[in-house]
C-alpha cells in the first residue's frame, strides 16, 4: 500500500519504476521463502543498496526538470509581488500553495498520534478526555512552527463553528468583518497570549496549564462572536411575521447553547484554575455573554408580542427599556465585582505590574463608560417620555371620527393614538419607537 501511495504522489509511469519502490518487501519476501533468521541482515543490506540506486537515479532524471519548475516558481512569484505588492502578493502565494491546510492537516496528524500515544502507552482512560487533550496539544507544541500550525487549526474549527452558527440563525456572512468572524480573532489572541507568557520554552506540565487558560480565553473570545451574530439576526426575526417556523426554532437553539454554554465554560475553568484576577475576568466575560444572550431573547420575545397584536403594544417600548437597563445594571455590577476583587488582591500583595494595567483598564472601559452610557440612557429615555406623555390623547369619537392610520406604522387607529401639536394621530408606542 506505500508503495501504491509513493507512485501515485511521484506519478511515475514506469513499471520497473514502481517496482522498484517496493524493495523494502525482499527481507519479507526471503523469509517466507525459508531464508534463516540470522542471514535476513543481508536481505535488508541489499533491500537498502537498492532502494538508494533507486533514488539516486530517480534525482539524476529530476534534476533537470526541478530546476525548470524552481526557476518558473520565481518567475511566478517576481510577477505576483511586482503586480500586487509585498502583502498581497504574500497572501496570494499563502492560498495558492494551501499552506494554511497543511500546516493545519499536519497538525491535526500530530494530535491524532499523540491522543493515541497517551491512551495506549501511558495508561490513561477515556474518562480523562480533557486532560489527555490538553497534554496531547503541549506536547505538539514545541516550536514556533507548530504554534503557528495551532493558531491555523484554531481558527479554522472557530469558522467552521461561526459558519454553522450563520446557517443557524439564516443570516448572509459578512465578507466585510471577515477578522471578527472569521477566525482570525481567536487566531491571533492564541498567538499573541503564547508569546507573551513564552509557552515554547516550558515544561509539558507548565505548558499544559497555561496552554489551558489561553485556549478557555479563545473559547471565550468565540462566544461572544456568536453572540455577535445573534443578536441583530434574532431581533430582526422577531420583526419578520412571515419568517418560516424552523428558523424560530433553529434561532432560538443558539440563544439557548449561548445562554447555558457560557456557563459551562464557567464552571469548567474556575474548576481547572486559579482564583486570580485572570479567572475571574473571563468567567464574567462568560457570564455576561450569557446575560446578553438572556436578554436578547425576552426583547426578541417582546417583538414577537408587538407584532402579532392588532395594532402596537403601548408598554412594549417600556418593557424593552426595562430589560436593557437591567442588563446594562446586571453588566455594571460583574465590572464592579472585578475591580473589588483586583483592589483586594492587590491590598494582599497579590498584585502584578500587568494585573494592575489590566485593572486601571477594565475600570475605564467596563464601569466608567458603562456608568455614563447608562445614564445618558436614562435621561434620553426620560425626556422622550416626558415629551410624549405631555401629548393629548385621543378620543374614542376622534378615532372614530378620523378612521385615519398611524402614518408610521401605517396600521388603523383603533383604540390608542396620541395628537400632535400639528394635529395628526399617531400611535403612542410608534412616537416612543421613533423617538
Amino acid at each position: 500500500m506505500l508503495s501504491v501511495a509513493q507512485g501515485v504522489l511521484l506519478r511515475m509511469e514506469s513499471d520497473v519504476g514502481r517496482v522498484f519502490l517496493a524493495v523494502f518487501t525482499i527481507p519479507i519476501i526471503a523469509r517466507m521463502c525459508g531464508f534463516p533468521v540470522t542471514k535476513l541482515i543481508i536481505a535488508h543490506n541489499v533491500a537498502c543498496s537498492a532502494a538508494m540506486l533507486f533514488i539516486c537515479i530517480y534525482v539524476l532524471n529530476r534534476v533537470p526538470a526541478l530546476l525548470l519548475s524552481i526557476r518558473r516558481g520565481y518567475r511566478q512569484l517576481r510577477a505576483i509581488l511586482i503586480v500586487r505588492g509585498i502583502a498581497i502578493g504574500a497572501v496570494t502565494v499563502w492560498r495558492r500553495l494551501r499552506i494554511a491546510e497543511l500546516l493545519t492537516s499536519a497538525y491535526l496528524t500530530m494530535f491524532c498520534v499523540r491522543m493515541y500515544v497517551e491512551v495506549s502507552e501511558n495508561d490513561r482512560h477515556m474518562g480523562e478526555t480533557f486532560s489527555i487533550m490538553m497534554s496531547a496539544i503541549a506536547e505538539c507544541t514545541s516550536t514556533p512552527l507548530s504554534l503557528l500550525a495551532l493558531a491555523l487549526t484554531v481558527s479554522c474549527a472557530c469558522k467552521l463553528i461561526v459558519k454553522a452558527a450563520q446557517w443557524t440563525v439564516g443570516g448572509v456572512h459578512d465578507e466585510r468583518h471577515v477578522l471578527a468572524h472569521g477566525g482570525c480573532t481567536e487566531a491571533l489572541t492564541l498567538v499573541l497570549l503564547c508569546f507573551q507568557i513564552g509557552i515554547l520554552g516550558m515544561r509539558i506540565e507548565q505548558k499544559v496549564f497555561l496552554l489551558g487558560l489561553v485556549l478557555f480565553i479563545v473559547m471565550s473570545a468565540l462566544l461572544q462572536s456568536l453572540y455577535e451574530i445573534l443578536e441583530p439576526q434574532m431581533l430582526a426575526l422577531g420583526a419578520m411575521p412571515s419568517a418560516p417556523r424552523s428558523r424560530h426554532i433553529r434561532t432560538i437553539s443558539l440563544a439557548g447553547i449561548l445562554i447555558l454554554g457560557p456557563i459551562v465554560l464557567s464552571g469548567s475553568i474556575a474548576s481547572f484554575l486559579p482564583i486570580d484576577l485572570w479567572c475571574v475576568i473571563i468567567v464574567s466575560n462568560c457570564v455576561l455573554t450569557s446575560i446578553r444572550s438572556v436578554s436578547t431573547t425576552i426583547v426578541y420575545s417582546l417583538t414577537l408580542i408587538d407584532n402579532r397584536a392588532a395594532e402596537p403594544w403601548e408598554r412594549y417600548d417600556d418593557f424593552v427599556f426595562y430589560t436593557r437597563i437591567t442588563t446594562r445594571c446586571v453588566e455594571l455590577l460583574l465590572a464592579l465585582g472585578v475591580v473589588v476583587y483586583g483592589i483586594v488582591a492587590a491590598l494582599n500583595k497579590q498584585w502584578t505590574v500587568a494585573s494592575i494595567v489590566v485593572l486601571i483598564f477594565h475600570t475605564y472601559f467596563n464601569v466608567w463608560r458603562r456608568v455614563h452610557n447608562a445614564v445618558s440612557m436614562v435621561k434620553a429615555r426620560h425626556t422622550a417620555t416626558r415629551n410624549i406623555d405631555s401629548l393629548d390623547k385621543a378620543t374614542k369619537s376622534q378615532l372614530e371620527q378620523r378612521k385615519d392610520i398611524c402614518p408610521i406604522c401605517f396600521m388603523d387607529l383603533i383604540e390608542e393614538a396620541r395628537i400632535t401639536p400639528c394635529r395628526h394621530l399617531f400611535h403612542g408606542a410608534c412616537l416612543r419607537k421613533a423617538s
